[in-house]
């Protein structure tokens, strides 16, 4: 978190990565093969309505700069205001050509009109891969196309969960309004791995948190971009004392 002057409010960071304890904090990753003839039909007839409506190819992204801004244009739209970005084609299209370099972007066209209407990011680490952006046009969702889109980009990365390696949705969502992780987990087999949260914060802002914490609750039905990010901080203060609880308990 960082006040108007770009200066640090707090650091975060994990430990005691998949050890089993406390299950306030967690990663959702894929650590295993995607085999889509070993799903539940139910779970195939997901996907495959997806595929039926929809093409997934790897793309060159500077190749598609309006394509994917109208992505984000759309998606943006259904986002609550408090967390809505403001997107803005000159910055999206300097961030496309000199940050997208390197990474692995997925598009999904839609069959008879080829138009793009969803991609996906990737980006090779160390030992994991790393997924951080997702994004659709909220009308062909109904037509499965995060489905056809994710089950394409699992596929594509076998080779890798077959050698250890493991994919990374990120950490336990604490800004936005989404139940992603959890179809995550139910139609193509990713698993929370749980770990412990540290906090350390910036001098003056621990005793502005233990005032606004009781009002926490208060505070998340305000609507603004402001009180959006400083529940944000509540809700993580909330887990660390959860934590600090359950090792009382064990």
């Amino acid at each position: 978190m960082e006040d108007r002057g770009g200066t640090a409010l707090l650091a975060r960071w994990t430990s005691g990565y998949d050890n089993g304890g406390s299950k306030e904090w967690y990663y959702c990753i894929k650590d295993t093969p995607f085999n889509l003839s070993q799903l539940k039909s139910k779970q195939r007839y997901e996907i495959n309505k997806g595929f039926k409506y929809f093409n997934v190819d790897i793309i060159t992204p500077q190749d598609y700069i309006d394509e994917i801004f109208n992505v984000q244009v759309e998606a943006f739209k259904v986002y609550p205001k408090a967390y809505r970005p403001k997107l803005d084609y000159d910055k999206s299209k300097r961030e496309i050509c000199n940050e997208w370099g390197g990474r692995i972007i997925f598009a999904a066209f839609e069959k008879v009109s080829k138009k793009m209407v969803s991609y996906c990011i990737f980006e090779r680490k160390e030992s994991y891969i790393e997924w951080p952006v997702l994004k659709s046009i909220p009308e062909y969702e109904q037509f499965n196309v995060n489905a056809a889109i994710i089950a394409k980009s699992l596929e594509y990365f076998n080779k890798d969960l077959e050698t250890g390696i493991y994919i990374c949705d990120g950490e336990r969502n604490i800004s936005h309004q989404t139940n992603f992780q959890s179809y995550l987990e139910h139609l193509f087999g990713f698993r929370k791995v749980y770990c412990k949260l540290h906090i350390a914060y910036r001098p003056g802002i621990k005793e502005i948190v233990k005032i606004l914490y009781p009002f926490r609750k208060t505070l998340e039905k305000l609507h603004t971009t402001i009180f959006h990010n400083i529940s944000a901080v509540l809700l993580m203060e909330e887990i660390i004392r959860k934590q600090k609880d359950n090792e009382h308990i064990i």
